[in-house]
């Protein structure tokens, strides 16, 4: 993609999310925690996208778009599933990832149903077309 449009040197990033796996709330936090590893050691811009969405409901797509989008969201349904001391530590991991988390772009896609990928290809096409690649 980056060739095509003039730009051999950049690059971008697709980190793949598992929408059976993070549909627990700390399975999704974790799976950031994943994300921003990945990104610290490789340190190039990052897209999210979460893959086959036609697999699971459309209103577990909208919660998993709302953790990716609103930490309070996120928050709200950490507390009414986790007690104690892992509540604790649990909101501790997701403090330090709260600007990572809203810095990347989740995109929904499915390969089945082809649903998704033109706002993939968007989102990665952003990312060439910006002069600062920088984690935003």
């Amino acid at each position: 993609m980056a060739e095509n449009i003039g730009l051999k040197d950049r690059k971008v990033m697709v980190f793949v999310l598992d929408p059976m796996f993070c549909n627990v709330v700390r399975n999704f936090i974790s799976s950031m925690f994943l994300s921003a590893s990945v990104y610290f050691s490789l340190g190039m811009p990052m897209v999210h996208a979460l893959n086959k969405i036609d697999a699971i409901s459309s209103e577990d797509v909208e919660k998993l778009e709302a953790w990716s989008e609103s930490f309070d969201a996120l928050l709200l349904d950490l507390e009414s599933m986790t007690r104690g001391r892992l509540m604790s530590f649990s909101r501790e991991i997701a403090e330090t990832l709260r600007d990572i988390i809203a810095s990347i772009p989740m995109v929904p896609v499915s390969s089945t149903t082809m649903e998704g990928l033109s706002e993939l290809h968007a989102a990665l096409a952003r990312f060439f077309l910006e002069e600062d690649l920088e984690l935003r």
